[in-house]
């Protein structure tokens, strides 16, 4: 072989091993974090305890070997860039069967007692043959059929998990009073306290904290057939590498947050003894789980 064969192919060597490097060396793709509601990064920054669900972001991110590249946004568009190829997590979701076919999940970051339907309490009490024994309202949909002038809010482009979804999916178009704006949750209290609407569905912390910004409220409650007693608070991310290892390390991460003091503190200040009692049993069970799956990739 000649000698400016031999010295051409160790600069393309050397060229190649320039641009393309080592694997190693190319820093992983940071993973953009999505939420909705409207004060939640001031709120991270506060040294006051915070509600459950602000609280347990807060001591998971302080546990992160990295900063977070928080971005507010709206649900419908937090639900487009889920779908790029840039690795995108979005928080406060919940896992359903159809979500878990194309998202990755986290274990749970918080915990509360699931949404229920909250009535005007000027119009009529809902008649027994819609409930069952135990007082839950038996089917939204057969609800609103005998109720034709009456609505519901209900929030565009959320999941309230499998069996509420199956409930609200069989409602009459018209009777859903559908909330687009990104952090709704005290905006459904106030439509139903103002008599905008009949119904809406609402977890016993949005009421309460409704109730504690604007006084008492004269709302009936129902809990709805089929409907689990807690509801799970998720990181969901897209299919890409980087947002399978952000999973992970927040895996890792959340065994502390399960268990800490402050945690629980935040918990007991905003749920009843007996829906704290709930709470308190799921922070054992997976806190548990937490330990055994910490090194288990997703």
């Amino acid at each position: 072989m000649h000698v400016h064969t031999v010295i051409i192919l160790l600069l393309l060597c050397f060229i190649s091993a320039g641009v393309y490097g080592d694997d190693t060396d190319v820093p992983a793709p940071a993973v953009l974090v999505l939420h909705t509601k409207t004060d939640f990064e001031d709120d991270l920054a506060s040294d006051s305890v915070l509600g459950p669900l602000t609280q347990a972001h807060k001591l998971l991110f302080a546990q992160m070997d990295q900063s977070v590249n928080l971005e507010f946004t709206s649900l419908a568009r937090a639900d487009r860039l889920l779908q790029k190829s840039q690795p995108v997590c979005a928080l406060f979701r919940r896992k359903t069967l159809s979500r878990q076919q194309a998202y990755l999940f986290s274990l749970p970051i918080a915990f509360g007692i699931s949404h229920a339907l909250y009535q005007q309490a000027l119009s009529a009490p809902i008649d027994r043959r819609f409930l069952n024994e135990q007082g839950e309202v038996m089917s939204l949909s057969a609800l609103f059929d005998a109720r034709p002038h009456e609505n519901i809010v209900v929030i565009a482009n959320a999941s309230y998990g499998n069996a509420l979804d199956n409930h609200i999916a069989a409602i009459n178009a018209d009777q859903k009073a559908l909330r687009y704006a990104a952090d709704v949750n005290n905006s459904q209290a106030k439509m139903l306290a103002k008599g905008r609407a009949t119904f809406a569905l609402l977890t016993p912390a949005e009421e309460a904290a409704h109730r504690q910004q604007y006084g008492p409220q004269n709302f009936r409650v129902y809990t709805i057939e089929g409907v689990p007693k807690l509801a799970k608070a998720h990181v969901m991310c897209n299919r890409q590498p980087a947002s399978r290892r952000y999973i992970a390390q927040i895996n890792r991460a959340l065994e502390a947050v399960y268990t800490a003091p402050t945690m629980h503190q935040a918990y007991q200040q905003t749920h009843s003894e007996s829906h704290w009692g709930i709470i308190r049993s799921a922070l054992q069970e997976y806190s548990n789980q937490a330990r055994v799956t910490s090194l288990v990739e997703p």
